[in-house]
């Protein structure tokens, strides 16, 4: 049997500060092994990270600090047999790495204790790279962590860049 070329799985934004997990699928041929991971600087084409691993699961972890934030990258996938046979490299997946972002409520009663049934949450949404935010839930939880209320998804219909304001 022969190796089939691994599908490298999209991956959503992540934060270059945290260690991020990329998932593949192999479907077929031989069991897989090892992987090797190669990220490029989607601009440059200059590679950022390029690391085997031996596993026998289908995922590869870049630890934190690798990566930059504020950057647009592409990942492929390599996979490895027992014989330390290679199969192709997988479709490039393009990704960015973005600062994580800060919601912070700007009208929360002193001692976060919320005396009323119809309370109207203010708060602020800040990302560095000016990345807007599509949508948000607010959820209200009693002091035995029980959902009592939330206002399901609202969406935020603007395409200013941040801060943004958020209300419900």
């Amino acid at each position: 049997m022969a190796l089939t070329t691994p599908i490298l799985l999209a991956t959503a934004a992540f934060d270059a500060t945290v260690a991020h997990s990329f998932r593949f699928e192999a479907v077929g041929g031989d069991r897989v092994v090892k992987n090797k991971l190669i990220i490029k600087d989607n601009e440059t084409l200059a590679e950022a990270y390029n690391q085997e691993v031996t596993s026998f699961d289908f995922v590869h972890t870049v630890p934190a600090g690798t990566l930059t934030n504020g950057k647009y990258y592409q990942a492929t996938i390599t996979t490895y047999n027992a014989n330390g046979d290679a199969s192709s490299a997988s479709s490039p997946v393009s990704f960015y790495c973005y600062t994580a972002p800060s919601i912070v409520f700007t009208n929360i009663p002193s001692g976060n204790v919320i005396g009323s049934n119809n309370f109207l949450f203010n708060a602020t949404y800040t990302q560095a790279e000016g990345e807007l935010l599509n949508n948000y839930t607010f959820n209200l939880y009693d002091i035995q962590g029980l959902l009592i209320a939330t206002s399901g998804v609202q969406y935020v219909g603007t395409t200013t860049l941040p801060p943004t304001s958020l209300s419900y």
